[in-house]
């Protein structure tokens, strides 16, 4: 195994604690400030995991990349169960084939990662890094036209693609990350702050655009070359506010490094204390302005932060294959 890359652990970590306020804003917040916060976050938080993702994956031998692959789609099925066994019997939802074909809420990123790293896989090799990472770029671009949305992650997989291939390039073609911090703070804390006022100049719905979930056809009121042009400017725009979260992120050693080992299990169990939450806020109610929103996100990382010192916290993502392992291990040592 490498050298762990201590700015890496700091970022994935810094990411988690967004996308998780992120989604405290989207499900609890009821302000225009958080919408505001919520948007700004969207600019950069998973195209900066996605590049990081990238970054990591390379072509694997066959065995190994089997076993991956079927992590990956054993962690996205445990939760994907455990999402919709709380619909159906905590928000009342009923049973329908779209909670079978839909990834439900944040784990359409478990299928992207599954698609992507089979490109890999399969493309390396055959087509040079940099054929890909423009490739995935014309067909981001060109995707909103064929009328995917949210089934199995097609729409995001295809548009979201860049951030992640851009990652493997950079990785194939072994350029220094560290030229980042060439980039002097001044100008990398400047580009980030004006980002929020920057949607404020359209009423266009740039998050839900950002979230890149749907085709072309819902945004009628505006032309296909627009959205197009859109899409392109988005990739750009994207990448060089997430170098500059990136150049701001402390690069030594530190706590942030450590729970950055552990950011799928943020990733994965945050959804359900914001769902407690919202389940709270629908009884009580709570506070859903900006500061408490804030709050309640701390109280999401705090939790998991506790929770996955547990062992069998731990063992959920892998919970079929960890019971199978212990299963077999044990009847080989009784024969």
């Amino acid at each position: 195994m490498g050298k762990r890359i201590f700015w890496i652990d700091n970022a994935k970590f810094i990411l988690i604690v967004a996308v998780i306020l992120g989604h405290c804003l989207e499900k609890l917040g009821s302000t225009e400030a958080c919408d505001d916060m919520n948007t700004f976050l969207a600019v950069f938080r998973m195209p900066l995991f996605m590049f990081i993702s990238g970054y990591f994956s390379h072509k694997m031998e066959a065995s190994r990349f089997r076993s991956m692959l079927l992590g990956l789609i054993e962690t996205f099925l445990i939760f994907q169960f455990l999402h919709i066994l709380i619909e159906i019997f905590g928000m009342g939802h009923p049973f329908s084939l779209e909670m079978l074909i839909v990834p439900r809420w944040t784990l359409w990123y478990l299928l992207c990662m599954v698609f992507w790293r089979t490109a890999i896989q399969l493309l390396a090799g055959k087509v040079s890094p940099s054929a890909l990472f423009w490739g995935s770029i014309v067909i981001g671009c060109f995707c909103g036209f064929v009328p995917l949305s949210t089934e199995f992650s097609f729409q995001r997989t295809f548009t979201m693609a860049p951030y992640f291939m851009l990652g493997y390039l950079v990785r194939c073609s072994e350029y220094d990350l560290n030229l980042i911090r060439r980039i002097p703070i001044v100008i990398a804390v400047l580009v980030v702050a004006v980002v929020p006022f920057l949607f404020h100049l359209s009423d266009f719905p740039f998050l839900e655009f950002m979230w890149g979930h749907k085709p072309y056809s819902v945004f009628s009121d505006y032309s296909p070359a627009l959205l197009v042009g859109l899409r392109a400017v988005s990739y750009v725009f994207r990448i060089i506010v997430s170098v500059c979260v990136f150049r701001l992120i402390p690069y030594g050693e530190s706590w942030l490094s450590e729970q950055g080992k552990d950011t799928l299990f943020y990733y994965l169990y945050h959804p359900f204390i914001i769902y407690v939450l919202y389940f709270v806020d629908g009884k009580v109610g709570i506070p859903t302005t900006l500061l408490p929103v804030i709050l309640y996100a701390g109280f999401a990382v705090l939790v998991i932060w506790a929770a996955i010192k547990v062992p069998f916290f731990r063992s959920i993502p892998r919970l079929v294959s960890n019971t199978y392992a212990s299963i077999t291990s044990r009847g080989v040592k009784t024969a």
